[in-house]
């Protein structure tokens, strides 16, 4: 299946394969923007930094898709608010600390 790199992800794959009769460790790197061409034991362990570049990459990462499905019971809109401003300052911070030059 083949998979694009999401923004700001970087893939390192490390494979053990057989060169001549020695079993050799082997890295891939791959970089936002680029393409990759994963099994799905491969994908799935990278999943949160990929997104689909073909119809087989598609189907698979849309059965794994998580529905969520809202509380039995009615939740506090006081509540609600609470906990989308934590989740948006905690998405903030994430990319803020991801965007600062290292010195």
């Amino acid at each position: 299946m083949k998979f694009q790199v999401r923004a700001g992800y970087v893939i390192h794959d490390t494979r053990i394969v057989t060169i001549g009769d020695k079993r050799v460790e082997q890295t891939s790197s791959y970089y936002e923007g680029e393409q990759a061409d994963f099994d799905e034991d491969t994908a799935m362990n990278h999943l949160h930094k990929l997104e689909p570049a073909d119809k087989a990459s598609e189907k698979f990462l849309a059965a794994r898709a998580q529905l969520v499905s809202p509380p039995a019971t009615g939740i506090d809109p006081v509540m609600l608010q609470q906990l989308i401003s934590q989740a948006v300052a905690a998405a903030v911070a994430g990319v803020a600390a991801a965007q600062k030059p290292a010195s």
